[in-house]
């Protein structure tokens, strides 16, 4: 546990040997692929799997702000005791997903009594808005092709694969839109010939013809 902590966390090494052992005693949980994630409890440290950040609007349609990989550090998991931060985001496993959470209140103690650690939170918190505001600007100002193209090439580097397993429907909802769209986008880059399509499986054919629209 130690030596994750001391990866993930680059304040640790300046904690005092008390606050050190806080974080090595807590325990981790494994959330199997397609869990929910309680947002509310605490600061995400990611040991392994995947973990997607998103918001649902009143007519239920989910769209997709950010990922969080092996390695990764969310403090946006605690917004529920910091003050002026009230939009209501959800998290899901969409891997089996080991998850060290550090409580808010410790959290924040640590915050008090390091500057380091200060430093640390405001500048996950601006990664993360930087992701979220990138995401926004993407549905606002990018056309449906290049924000499809741009999805496609994403998955492809999270899967390490030209042949992504998912469904339309899924798509749709990591890009807040409708299934309809999503299959009228991927028709046409099977006539150009760029992806292949089966049951809950695309191929990408030519990545490069799609790197060039998604740029």
């Amino acid at each position: 546990m130690k030596h994750q902590l001391d990866n993930m966390l680059p304040f640790y090494k300046d904690l005092r040997t008390s606050d050190k052992l806080a974080l090595e005693t807590l325990g981790s949980k494994l959330y199997t692929t397609g869990a929910q994630v309680p947002r509310c409890s605490g600061v995400f440290c990611v040991q392994s799997g995947r973990l997607k950040v998103y918001i649902v609007n009143e007519n239920g349609k989910e769209m997709t702000l950010y990922r969080l990989f092996e390695g990764d550090v969310c403090v946006l998991s605690g917004t529920c005791g910091i003050k002026n931060i009230s939009f209501q985001v959800f998290v899901k496993a969409e891997a089996d997903t080991d998850l060290i959470t550090i409580p808010t209140v410790l959290y924040h103690r640590l915050e008090n009594q390091y500057p380091g650690v200060t430093s640390f939170t405001s500048s996950m918190m601006a990664a993360r808005l930087s992701d979220v505001m990138w995401t926004l600007e993407q549905v606002a100002f990018s056309s449906m092709d290049k924000r499809t193209a741009s999805y496609l090439i994403e998955q492809r580097a999270i899967e390490q694969s030209d042949e992504i397993s998912i469904t339309h429907e899924a798509i749709a909802k990591d890009m807040g839109t409708a299934r309809e769209v999503v299959s009228r986008m991927l028709k046409y880059f099977q006539n150009e010939g760029w992806i292949s399509q089966s049951r809950g499986k695309i191929k990408l054919l030519k990545p490069s013809a799609l790197l060039a629209l998604s740029d």
